[in-house]
């Protein structure tokens, strides 16, 4: 994995912006506000939550390939409108389970799942750049 999954990019789950949009309407506020999750994972986090979700294991190689969605150059951490009195609404890995199924469920290769993903500028799941590389 690149940089040893330590790539911070700070997730927002659906959950959170539904908790974060019930807490603005119950108090009236109006403002635009960066929603996050409580913590911001790294990529081998995000990947051991992932793979605690499926009973599975995942090797992580400090390689310079390995790139995933949530792969930056620099940190990336949101403001969690906790200013409002926000709690935050509920962390990543108590709504990974959820995603993961339907995830599982419905997405039949990323192309055609997260089309937006293809304007990354690289392939954010190069697995056949990944099996190259340790064969």
């Amino acid at each position: 994995m690149a940089d040893a999954g330590r790539s911070v990019f700070h997730t927002s789950s659906t959950t959170g912006i539904a908790s974060l949009t019930r807490h603005l309407i119950d108090h009236g506020l109006t403002e635009a506000l960066n929603v996050a999750d409580p913590v911001a994972l790294s990529v081998a986090q995000i990947a051991a939550a992932v793979e605690q979700v499926l009973g599975h294991r995942f090797d992580l190689i400090d390689h310079a390939i390995g790139h995933t969605p949530f792969s930056v150059d620099h940190r990336v951490r949101l403001s969690s409108a906790r200013a409002t009195g926000w709690d935050g609404g509920p962390d990543y890995a108590a709504c990974l389970p959820d995603y993961i199924r339907w995830l599982v469920g419905h997405a039949g290769t990323w192309q055609t799942a997260f089309p937006v993903f293809q304007h990354y500028g690289h392939d954010p799941f190069d697995y056949a750049a990944e099996d190259a590389a340790l064969a």
